[in-house]
């Protein structure tokens, strides 16, 4: 169900909500979309600031200073805060840039880039990551994680360099 200014409801698998909206030329305060994953999880993302725009008749909305949450059946939380995101309101697809950090129970990933492909449950994560973990230390190039296996792989974009990792005792 979708919820806007405009009083107009539209049914579907997710919910929209807005809080404290003011509109000016397409920007929106305080913006939230909650979206209910197949596995019961869900993914809710929200904006201070952000701009919706029509790019090929698809609603793309840009967001400033983001916080999202991907919230799996058993409550686990991967909770990521960029400072810009790009969300796609058909596919869900989000891209996040700009001071990134996700954090996943006592896991701390920075960087400068994230992809979300809702659909294949897949983040790829890019550009000057740092992976902080209880008693780890890495440097890549990127990460991608599987949201359904929990599988992480870690790359670097010239397989003639090597990751960096470094442990504590």
């Amino acid at each position: 169900k979708i919820i806007n200014n405009s009083n107009k409801n539209t049914e579907d698998n997710f919910t929209t909500n807005s809080i404290k909206k003011e509109k000016s030329n397409n920007l929106i305060k305080n913006l939230r979309y909650e979206v209910l994953l197949d596995d019961s999880g869900k993914y809710v993302i929200e904006a201070n600031l952000s701009e919706l725009n029509y790019i090929d008749g698809i609603e793309t909305v840009f967001m400033s200073n983001v916080t999202a949450e991907i919230i799996d059946i058993n409550n686990n939380k991967i909770i990521i805060v960029s400072d810009d995101a790009v969300f796609d309101t058909v596919t869900y697809n989000t891209n996040f840039k700009n001071n990134i950090s996700i954090k996943y129970l006592q896991n701390i990933i920075t960087g400068e880039k994230i992809d979300f492909n809702f659909k294949k449950k897949i983040i790829i994560i890019s550009e000057n990551i740092i992976y902080r973990g209880l008693n780890t230390f890495i440097k890549t190039d990127n990460i991608k994680i599987n949201l359904i296996t929990k599988k992480i792989e870690m790359y670097m974009n010239d397989p003639e360099n090597k990751i960096e990792l470094t442990t504590q005792k």
